[in-house]
Protein backbone atom coordinates (compact mmCIF):
# COMPACT_ATOMS: atom_id res chain seq x y z
CA UNK A 1 0.00 0.00 0.00
CA UNK A 2 1.55 3.36 0.92
CA UNK A 3 4.00 4.29 2.62
CA UNK A 4 5.37 5.67 5.57
CA UNK A 5 5.26 8.79 7.57
CA UNK A 6 6.79 8.90 10.88
CA UNK A 7 4.20 10.67 12.73
CA UNK A 8 1.10 10.53 10.39
CA UNK A 9 2.36 10.02 6.64
CA UNK A 10 1.33 6.57 5.01
CA UNK A 11 3.90 4.85 2.65
CA UNK A 12 1.49 3.69 0.03
CA UNK A 13 -1.90 2.49 1.25
CA UNK A 14 -4.87 2.78 -0.39
CA UNK A 15 -3.41 2.05 -3.89
CA UNK A 16 -0.92 0.81 -0.85
CA UNK A 17 0.28 3.85 0.85
CA UNK A 18 1.96 3.89 4.25
CA UNK A 19 0.79 6.18 7.05
CA UNK A 20 2.56 8.54 9.05
CA UNK A 21 3.32 6.68 12.12
CA UNK A 22 6.00 7.31 14.91
CA UNK A 23 9.05 7.16 13.98
CA UNK A 24 10.68 3.89 15.53
CA UNK A 25 14.51 2.16 14.57
CA UNK A 26 14.76 -1.38 15.48
CA UNK A 27 17.36 -3.17 13.86
CA UNK A 28 16.04 -6.64 14.53
CA UNK A 29 12.53 -7.61 15.83
CA UNK A 30 9.59 -5.91 16.67
CA UNK A 31 7.10 -8.30 19.08
CA UNK A 32 3.71 -8.67 17.13
CA UNK A 33 1.16 -5.41 17.55
CA UNK A 34 -1.55 -5.80 19.87
CA UNK A 35 -0.44 -9.26 20.47
CA UNK A 36 -2.08 -10.44 17.12
CA UNK A 37 -1.39 -14.47 16.31
CA UNK A 38 1.26 -15.83 13.77
CA UNK A 39 -0.62 -16.10 10.76
CA UNK A 40 -2.50 -12.86 10.05
CA UNK A 41 -1.57 -12.35 6.21
CA UNK A 42 -3.24 -14.74 3.68
CA UNK A 43 -2.88 -15.40 0.10
CA UNK A 44 -6.27 -14.67 -1.86
CA UNK A 45 -5.26 -16.29 -4.91
CA UNK A 46 -3.36 -13.39 -6.71
CA UNK A 47 -0.09 -12.69 -8.38
CA UNK A 48 3.06 -12.66 -6.87
CA UNK A 49 6.84 -11.68 -8.18
CA UNK A 50 8.45 -14.40 -7.78
CA UNK A 51 12.00 -13.40 -8.70
CA UNK A 52 12.58 -9.79 -9.35
CA UNK A 53 13.83 -7.76 -11.67
CA UNK A 54 14.07 -4.48 -10.37
CA UNK A 55 14.31 -1.66 -12.79
CA UNK A 56 14.55 2.17 -11.45
CA UNK A 57 12.98 4.56 -13.30
CA UNK A 58 14.52 8.25 -13.02
CA UNK A 59 11.80 10.63 -13.25
CA UNK A 60 14.39 13.98 -13.79
CA UNK A 61 17.72 14.63 -12.47
CA UNK A 62 17.52 12.21 -9.35
CA UNK A 63 19.92 12.76 -6.14
CA UNK A 64 22.01 10.30 -5.37
CA UNK A 65 20.61 8.07 -7.80
CA UNK A 66 23.91 5.59 -8.31
CA UNK A 67 23.21 5.03 -4.46
CA UNK A 68 19.80 4.28 -4.88
CA UNK A 69 20.49 1.32 -8.11
CA UNK A 70 23.33 -0.21 -5.41
CA UNK A 71 20.65 -0.54 -3.37
CA UNK A 72 18.24 -2.15 -5.21
CA UNK A 73 21.13 -4.80 -6.99
CA UNK A 74 22.20 -5.19 -3.22
CA UNK A 75 18.84 -5.80 -1.21
CA UNK A 76 17.06 -8.02 -3.67
CA UNK A 77 19.62 -10.50 -3.00
CA UNK A 78 19.88 -10.06 0.94
CA UNK A 79 18.43 -11.28 3.69
CA UNK A 80 16.01 -9.21 4.37
CA UNK A 81 14.40 -10.76 0.73
CA UNK A 82 14.87 -14.02 2.74
CA UNK A 83 11.84 -13.03 5.17
CA UNK A 84 9.66 -13.02 1.70
CA UNK A 85 9.91 -16.65 1.31
CA UNK A 86 7.37 -17.71 3.17
CA UNK A 87 5.07 -15.42 0.68
CA UNK A 88 6.39 -17.42 -2.23
CA UNK A 89 8.90 -14.71 -3.00
CA UNK A 90 12.54 -15.53 -3.99
CA UNK A 91 16.12 -13.15 -4.47
CA UNK A 92 16.07 -11.22 -7.34
CA UNK A 93 18.35 -8.65 -9.03
CA UNK A 94 18.28 -4.92 -10.52
CA UNK A 95 18.33 -3.98 -14.36
CA UNK A 96 19.59 -0.87 -15.62
CA UNK A 97 17.95 2.08 -14.99
CA UNK A 98 16.47 4.85 -17.27
CA UNK A 99 15.55 8.43 -17.29
CA UNK A 100 12.67 10.20 -18.86
CA UNK A 101 12.93 13.97 -18.50
CA UNK A 102 10.79 15.89 -16.09
CA UNK A 103 7.95 17.57 -17.66
CA UNK A 104 5.93 18.96 -14.80
CA UNK A 105 6.63 19.02 -10.93
CA UNK A 106 3.06 17.68 -10.08
CA UNK A 107 2.13 14.41 -11.25
CA UNK A 108 -1.00 12.68 -11.18
CA UNK A 109 -0.78 8.62 -11.46
CA UNK A 110 -3.39 8.11 -13.54
CA UNK A 111 -3.41 11.60 -16.28
CA UNK A 112 0.85 11.41 -15.96
CA UNK A 113 2.91 7.80 -14.82
CA UNK A 114 0.58 5.11 -16.16
CA UNK A 115 0.48 6.78 -19.45
CA UNK A 116 4.37 7.29 -19.01
CA UNK A 117 4.67 3.37 -17.87
CA UNK A 118 2.59 2.39 -21.03
CA UNK A 119 4.79 4.16 -23.63
CA UNK A 120 8.24 2.91 -22.61
CA UNK A 121 6.21 -0.42 -22.39
CA UNK A 122 4.65 0.03 -26.17
CA UNK A 123 8.03 1.83 -27.46
CA UNK A 124 9.99 -1.05 -26.04
CA UNK A 125 12.34 1.19 -23.87
CA UNK A 126 11.49 -1.48 -20.58
CA UNK A 127 10.65 -4.88 -21.12
CA UNK A 128 8.26 -6.34 -19.22
CA UNK A 129 8.01 -9.67 -17.77
CA UNK A 130 6.18 -11.37 -14.74
CA UNK A 131 8.75 -10.84 -12.49
CA UNK A 132 9.48 -6.98 -13.59
CA UNK A 133 9.01 -4.11 -11.07
CA UNK A 134 9.59 -0.52 -11.70
CA UNK A 135 10.32 1.69 -8.88
CA UNK A 136 9.76 5.48 -10.14
CA UNK A 137 11.90 7.92 -7.75
CA UNK A 138 11.67 11.53 -8.56
CA UNK A 139 13.36 14.44 -8.32
CA UNK A 140 13.96 16.56 -5.77
CA UNK A 141 10.72 19.48 -5.46
CA UNK A 142 7.82 17.01 -7.91
CA UNK A 143 5.02 14.97 -6.40
CA UNK A 144 2.38 12.64 -7.47
CA UNK A 145 -0.74 12.28 -6.62
CA UNK A 146 -2.27 8.67 -6.63
CA UNK A 147 -5.75 7.20 -7.66
CA UNK A 148 -6.92 7.84 -4.17
CA UNK A 149 -5.75 11.31 -4.02
CA UNK A 150 -3.22 11.13 -1.84
CA UNK A 151 0.09 13.33 -2.40
CA UNK A 152 3.38 12.36 -1.87
CA UNK A 153 5.20 14.05 1.02
CA UNK A 154 1.91 15.48 2.14
CA UNK A 155 -0.54 12.45 2.90
CA UNK A 156 1.95 9.56 1.84
CA UNK A 157 5.57 8.69 1.76
CA UNK A 158 5.48 6.40 -1.52
CA UNK A 159 2.99 3.99 -3.58
CA UNK A 160 2.39 1.00 -5.35
CA UNK A 161 -0.05 0.29 -8.28
CA UNK A 162 -0.41 -2.01 -10.90
CA UNK A 163 -1.29 -1.51 -14.42
CA UNK A 164 -3.51 -4.63 -16.21
CA UNK A 165 -1.71 -4.82 -19.37
CA UNK A 166 -3.08 -7.91 -20.41
CA UNK A 167 -4.78 -6.43 -23.81
CA UNK A 168 -1.00 -6.16 -24.84
CA UNK A 169 -0.63 -9.87 -24.93
CA UNK A 170 2.59 -9.83 -23.07
CA UNK A 171 3.45 -13.80 -22.85
CA UNK A 172 2.72 -14.44 -19.04
CA UNK A 173 1.97 -10.87 -18.50
CA UNK A 174 -1.30 -9.82 -16.85
CA UNK A 175 -0.09 -6.55 -14.60
CA UNK A 176 2.72 -4.28 -14.69
CA UNK A 177 4.12 -3.28 -11.37
CA UNK A 178 5.60 -0.01 -10.01
CA UNK A 179 5.79 2.32 -7.34
CA UNK A 180 6.46 6.02 -6.94
CA UNK A 181 8.75 7.17 -4.47
CA UNK A 182 9.91 11.43 -3.99
CA UNK A 183 13.11 12.95 -3.02
CA UNK A 184 13.28 12.32 0.81
CA UNK A 185 14.94 15.79 0.90
CA UNK A 186 11.44 16.98 -0.53
CA UNK A 187 9.54 15.27 2.01
CA UNK A 188 11.74 15.83 5.33
CA UNK A 189 12.62 13.57 8.43
CA UNK A 190 8.73 12.35 8.72
CA UNK A 191 8.96 9.99 6.07
CA UNK A 192 10.64 6.78 6.71
CA UNK A 193 11.34 6.18 10.06
CA UNK A 194 12.87 9.67 10.99
CA UNK A 195 16.22 9.47 10.51
CA UNK A 196 18.32 12.32 9.98
CA UNK A 197 19.72 10.84 6.89
CA UNK A 198 17.54 11.14 3.36
CA UNK A 199 18.97 8.62 1.59
CA UNK A 200 18.52 5.87 4.66
CA UNK A 201 14.48 7.57 4.94
CA UNK A 202 14.65 6.66 1.00
CA UNK A 203 15.62 3.48 1.08
CA UNK A 204 13.36 2.57 4.00
CA UNK A 205 10.49 3.79 2.02
CA UNK A 206 11.71 2.16 -1.43
CA UNK A 207 11.53 -1.11 0.62
CA UNK A 208 8.03 -0.89 2.06
CA UNK A 209 6.85 -0.01 -1.48
CA UNK A 210 9.17 -3.36 -3.00
CA UNK A 211 8.02 -5.59 -0.35
CA UNK A 212 4.08 -5.18 -1.09
CA UNK A 213 4.48 -4.90 -4.53
CA UNK A 214 6.11 -8.15 -4.66
CA UNK A 215 3.71 -10.31 -2.72
CA UNK A 216 0.49 -8.25 -3.59
CA UNK A 217 1.33 -6.64 -7.18
CA UNK A 218 -2.60 -6.41 -8.13
CA UNK A 219 -3.97 -4.83 -4.38
CA UNK A 220 -5.02 -1.78 -6.10
CA UNK A 221 -7.60 -3.43 -8.84
CA UNK A 222 -8.72 -6.52 -6.12
CA UNK A 223 -12.29 -6.14 -5.26
CA UNK A 224 -14.00 -7.81 -3.33
CA UNK A 225 -10.45 -7.72 -0.89
CA UNK A 226 -11.19 -11.81 -0.27
CA UNK A 227 -10.37 -12.76 -3.42
CA UNK A 228 -7.54 -12.63 -6.39
CA UNK A 229 -6.04 -10.93 -7.68
CA UNK A 230 -5.90 -10.14 -4.50
CA UNK A 231 -2.85 -11.97 -2.60
CA UNK A 232 -1.19 -11.40 0.54
CA UNK A 233 -3.31 -9.35 2.73
CA UNK A 234 -4.41 -9.17 6.25
CA UNK A 235 -8.21 -8.58 5.68
CA UNK A 236 -9.37 -7.41 9.23
CA UNK A 237 -6.60 -4.95 9.65
CA UNK A 238 -6.86 -3.84 5.75
CA UNK A 239 -3.00 -3.88 5.43
CA UNK A 240 -0.46 -5.45 3.80
CA UNK A 241 3.13 -6.92 5.04
CA UNK A 242 5.23 -3.88 5.17
CA UNK A 243 1.91 -1.55 6.56
CA UNK A 244 1.68 -3.73 10.05
CA UNK A 245 5.47 -2.52 10.38
CA UNK A 246 5.06 0.56 9.20
CA UNK A 247 8.28 3.26 9.25
CA UNK A 248 10.10 0.64 11.49
CA UNK A 249 13.81 1.30 10.40
CA UNK A 250 15.99 -1.43 10.27
CA UNK A 251 19.37 -2.66 8.16
CA UNK A 252 20.23 -5.26 6.03
CA UNK A 253 23.72 -6.80 4.92
CA UNK A 254 23.58 -6.45 0.98
CA UNK A 255 24.63 -8.69 -1.62
CA UNK A 256 27.75 -6.54 -1.78
CA UNK A 257 28.33 -6.69 2.06
CA UNK A 258 27.45 -3.27 2.42
CA UNK A 259 25.08 -2.12 5.04
CA UNK A 260 20.98 -0.92 4.01
CA UNK A 261 18.72 0.48 5.98
CA UNK A 262 15.31 -1.27 5.43
CA UNK A 263 11.86 -1.44 6.61
CA UNK A 264 10.37 -4.07 9.06
CA UNK A 265 8.16 -6.64 7.20
CA UNK A 266 5.37 -8.47 8.88
CA UNK A 267 6.06 -12.28 9.30
CA UNK A 268 3.69 -14.71 9.99
CA UNK A 269 6.52 -17.22 10.79
CA UNK A 270 7.71 -14.89 13.43
CA UNK A 271 5.19 -13.18 14.34
CA UNK A 272 6.75 -10.10 14.33
CA UNK A 273 8.17 -7.51 12.44
CA UNK A 274 11.32 -8.37 11.58
CA UNK A 275 14.43 -7.33 8.79
CA UNK A 276 15.99 -11.15 9.53
CA UNK A 277 13.91 -14.04 9.90
CA UNK A 278 14.60 -16.92 12.20
CA UNK A 279 12.55 -19.52 10.21
CA UNK A 280 11.74 -18.58 6.84
CA UNK A 281 8.94 -20.89 5.22
CA UNK A 282 5.45 -21.01 2.83
CA UNK A 283 2.35 -19.85 4.76
CA UNK A 284 -0.84 -20.83 4.69
CA UNK A 285 -3.12 -19.25 1.72
CA UNK A 286 -6.56 -18.33 2.68
CA UNK A 287 -8.60 -16.61 5.71
CA UNK A 288 -11.83 -18.67 6.12
CA UNK A 289 -12.11 -16.77 9.31
CA UNK A 290 -11.84 -13.56 8.61
CA UNK A 291 -14.78 -11.46 9.57
CA UNK A 292 -13.91 -8.11 7.66
CA UNK A 293 -16.73 -7.68 4.84
CA UNK A 294 -14.41 -8.35 1.77
CA UNK A 295 -16.60 -5.82 -0.25
CA UNK A 296 -15.47 -2.96 2.05
CA UNK A 297 -14.10 0.00 0.01
CA UNK A 298 -10.47 0.26 0.68
CA UNK A 299 -9.69 3.37 2.15
CA UNK A 300 -6.49 4.69 3.98
CA UNK A 301 -7.03 8.47 4.87
CA UNK A 302 -4.02 9.96 6.60
CA UNK A 303 -3.00 13.03 8.39
CA UNK A 304 -0.53 15.24 7.24
CA UNK A 305 2.64 15.98 8.65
Amino acid sequence: MICCFASTLLFGMGINALPVAAASRNDGTTPAPNGMPGSIVFNYGGPIIKNVHAQPIWYGSVSHANDIFDFYSAVTASPWMDVLSQYGVGRGTAYSAISVPSTTSDLDDSENIKPLLLRLIQTKAIRVTADSYFPIHLSLGVTATNQDGQKTCSSVCGYHNAIDISDMNIPGVKYVAYSVIPDMDSCGVSCGGGNADALKNLYTVASHEMAEALTNPAESVAFPLNAAPMAWYWLDGLKEVADICNAQQATTVGADGKTYAVQNIWSNVDNACVSISAKPKKAVKGNPKSKANPNAKKTNKATPP
